[in-house]
């Protein structure tokens, strides 16, 4: 895995499943907070489309990045019914590649830290390790094909 040392992809493994067995976003618990419900009742029909926009989003731009050597997604599909925040991607030079996306006028994200007076071994290692290589592109409703465009546009310059 780019980005990701082969001996931490298979200590993550282990930890959330068995040995060798491949980690996807199937294997993520996922439950509807009460605010999400609200939300959903508030939406109404509107949420469909809006999870479709956020699906293409996220496929067009997993697509796209998928193409470079030096990106692993961290999750190339997505499962029916999961409406996505964002594409996680592992990048090798996570401050440069957020820096110059920032200067292209794309809100690239980080993982969070986790809190510093957790003892750095077992999982806590592992995401500490995750977070320090990756980045979160946008795939909300509101872009356009052409925002999608620009995103791996700015990607590609950034890269060479």
């Amino acid at each position: 895995r780019v980005g990701l040392p082969s001996k931490l992809w298979e200590r993550m493994q282990r930890l959330l499943g068995a040995p060798g067995a491949p980690v996807s976003a199937d294997s993520v618990p996922r439950r509807m907070s009460q605010v999400s419900r609200r939300l959903m009742a508030v939406l109404g029909p509107r949420f469909d489309t809006l999870v479709e926009k956020r699906r293409h989003n996220y496929a067009f731009l997993a697509d796209g990045m998928s193409r470079h050597h030096e990106v692993e997604l961290l999750f190339p599909s997505l499962p029916d019914g999961v409406c996505p925040q964002v594409l996680p991607l592992l990048v090798g030079d996570q401050e440069r590649v957020r820096v110059g996306l920032k200067a292209h006028g794309i809100p690239a994200g980080t993982w969070p830290d986790l809190p510093k007076d957790l003892p750095n071994n077992g999982v806590a290692a592992i995401g500490n390790e995750i977070a320090s290589s990756l980045i979160t592109l946008p795939v909300h409703q509101d872009l356009s094909e052409n925002d999608l465009h620009h995103i791996l546009d700015a990607y590609q310059g950034i890269r060479v």
